[in-house]
């Protein structure tokens, strides 16, 4: 599906994606930070939550398709219709929908979409590559 490779790159340069009339992946910077405990350094991440709140088109996906593949803009929002109506069928259907290196897109028991995101390994981008580094306690010499 070509919806799914244009999140992708998409979110690697925007904040918002959005899956018009059921909501937008939202993505926040969460910057390096000490664990609860102080044992670990947690490197800076990128965050990904789904809000159903923003469910306007922004077009990115549409503009992304047309410069990608080359296509009209009447096709490329044809396939945005397209994808997301089989999007909304499947979560209708209570089906859960992946979108490789982001996560599940569900409805929860609410019947509002919730997105369950993949572990930090198997997102794209997710932490930058960087992994936790344990703190180790100097003591000064005696």
């Amino acid at each position: 599906m070509k919806l799914q490779s244009a999140i992708i790159e998409l979110l690697a340069n925007n904040n918002y994606i959005s899956l018009p009339g059921i909501g937008s992946f939202v993505q926040s910077y969460e910057p390096a930070k000490l664990s609860v405990d102080s044992k670990t350094f947690l490197p800076p991440h990128q965050k990904v939550a789904f809000d159903t709140s923003r469910t306007f088109n922004d077009n990115a996906l549409e503009e992304y398709l047309v410069s990608k593949y080359g296509i009209s803009e009447t096709e490329a929002q044809d396939q945005v219709v397209s994808s997301v109506a089989q999007i909304k069928k499947k979560l209708d259907n209570s089906e859960r929908v992946l979108f490789d290196g982001i996560g599940y897109l569900y409805t929860a028991e609410t019947g509002v979409p919730e997105l369950e995101l993949l572990p930090d390994d198997k997102r794209v981008s997710s932490t930058f590559g960087l992994a936790p580094i344990e703190v180790k306690e100097v003591r000064p010499p005696v």
